[in-house]
């Protein structure tokens, strides 16, 4: 007589899912999903709202979810697990479901000047079947807080003439102020004073003359640091007309140098001050993140960031010495 074979029950499709992922799901997680599911009433909001112990997709959200309400034995045994939960856990768990619009609502209705943690025991009661059985005083002060913050209580909201309806002087988000505005009741054709304009535009050229000054200046000061602490200043050589920086090095282009053996780029200083980087390696460069190929050229302008594999050069103009030098004659081969 042959032993009876007992039936291996095969999953499919969700079920199968389900299986696969039991280990990613913690009894924890499933009491949070139920208790979640049950208060919100919707699996997208648990989706958006929830704070599991792992990050759950979607559609996983919706597996578990239903396997837990169709499969036997799968929500056998999310009952069984879950029961074993310390009363502790339990505890701490139910402050982390999430708050239904219901509750938002009765909290948004509240006035925004409340700053008496007896009122909130005592809405608490007055409104307890409404509110989640886990849910306390500081909890409703909690949310009721966050509310205040974004201007988000009914008194707080902005009419259609921008004022407060409480007249406050609290501040309102942008975000609500676009809305309240009226496109219609905007000029399209506005436009500022001419001399205000003038005022505005001398304003401008003045605070770019500064900021170009200040740049100039830069490296007379960097010079005095330089000095300070025992280095030298390749701007204070009368023949530097760039240099290249980096972290264990600093190259400085002055008058022409004869070529070397295994040159990986070259600068050119062309007619008009133009600067211009050849790359005659076999390496590719970089040029302010832009790649260089073998034997092709690009312009490089001052404070351009020059990398040859994992080594970065930051390349300074000295225009204090270029306009000494013909440019016709400047050409410099680095290494």
């Amino acid at each position: 007589m042959k032993p009876k074979v007992k039936k291996i029950r095969k999953l499919k499709g969700p079920l199968l899912n389900v299986a696969r992922s039991m280990g990613k799901w913690r009894p924890q997680d499933d009491y949070l999903l139920i208790q979640s599911v049950l208060n919100l009433n919707d699996i997208n909001d648990v989706h958006n709202l929830a704070k599991f112990s792992t990050r759950f997709e979607l559609n996983e959200l919706e597996e578990r979810w239903n396997a837990f309400l169709s499969d036997q034995q799968i929500s056998k045994m999310i009952r069984k697990n879950v029961k074993k939960l310390h009363i502790d856990d339990l505890s701490r768990i139910d402050k982390q479901v999430p708050f239904n619009n219901n509750e938002n609502f009765l909290i948004l209705e509240l006035d925004s000047k409340i700053n008496s943690k007896e009122f909130f025991d005592d809405f608490l009661l007055k409104n307890r079947q409404f509110f989640h059985p886990s849910r306390t005083k500081n909890d409703l002060m909690k949310q009721y807080s966050i509310f205040k913050k974004l201007n988000l209580l009914k008194d707080q909201i902005v009419v259609e003439n921008l004022d407060f309806v409480d007249n406050s002087n609290e501040i309102v988000n942008f975000e609500k102020m676009e809305a309240a505005l009226n496109d219609e009741d905007i000029d399209q054709n506005f436009h500022l004073d001419e001399h205000l304009e003038n005022d505005l535009n001398e304003a401008y050229d003045s605070l770019i003359d500064n900021i170009k000054k200040a740049e100039a200046e830069l490296f007379l000061w960097q010079g005095i640091i330089d000095k300070i602490n025992g280095t030298e200043n390749p701007f204070e050589n009368p023949d530097c007309l760039a240099v290249v920086y980096s972290e264990h090095f600093s190259y400085t282009m002055s008058k022409p140098e004869a070529n070397r053996k295994q040159i990986q780029f070259r600068i050119s200083l062309m007619d008009q001050n133009v600067f211009v980087l050849s790359n005659l390696g076999k390496i590719q460069s970089y040029v302010d993140g832009k790649i260089i190929e073998q034997n092709k050229k690009t312009q490089i302008f001052d404070k351009s960031v020059i990398e040859l594999g994992d080594i970065s050069m930051l390349f300074l103009v000295n225009y204090n010495n270029i306009s000494k030098f013909n440019s016709n004659q400047i050409v410099e081969n680095l290494l």
